[in-house]
């Protein structure tokens, strides 16, 4: 039986494949012919119209407000005013200088000068410490 079946399938294959026939015919050969198109060189011309920029406009600079730097030494901080009073009124008496109290951040601050250099503020200083007092110096920006 397994024969048969092999048979039968080994038959149907060779039915299918197609005979070929051999030709006799012969083709006839092509012939392409040779371009005779002339063509002409590009001329590349350059482009000299004017070229137009545009001018930005005139912008002027945001004013900007100088500030400058100020130097201040200050001599001591007080909670109670009264006490920077007192503080106030010892220091001008003995350096001849104007003295002020600014509340600031909870305290009143004692403070001598409106120095324009740290050197002029450190000399005030120097003279303070020699006396017997401290202090510090700050520093401001104004306007």
């Amino acid at each position: 039986m397994k024969r048969l079946i092999l048979f039968l399938f080994v038959f149907s294959l060779i039915s299918c494949v197609k005979h070929v026939k051999p030709t006799t015919e012969t083709q006839e050969p092509v012939f392409i012919e040779k371009d005779t198109t002339t063509y002409k060189p590009v001329e590349i011309v350059k482009d000299t119209t004017p070229k137009i920029t545009e001018i930005p406009p005139v912008v002027e600079p945001p004013k900007v407000e100088e500030t400058k730097k100020v130097y201040w030494v200050q001599i001591d901080a007080f909670s109670n005013p009264a006490n920077a009073e007192k503080e106030k009124s010892e220091i001008s008496s003995i350096f001849k200088v104007p003295v002020f109290v600014k509340y600031e951040g909870g305290f009143y601050k004692v403070r001598v000068g409106e120095f324009n250099t740290r050197e002029e503020a450190e000399a005030f200083l120097n003279k303070l410490k020699s006396s017997g007092f401290g202090g510090i110096i700050r520093e401001e920006e104004k306007k």
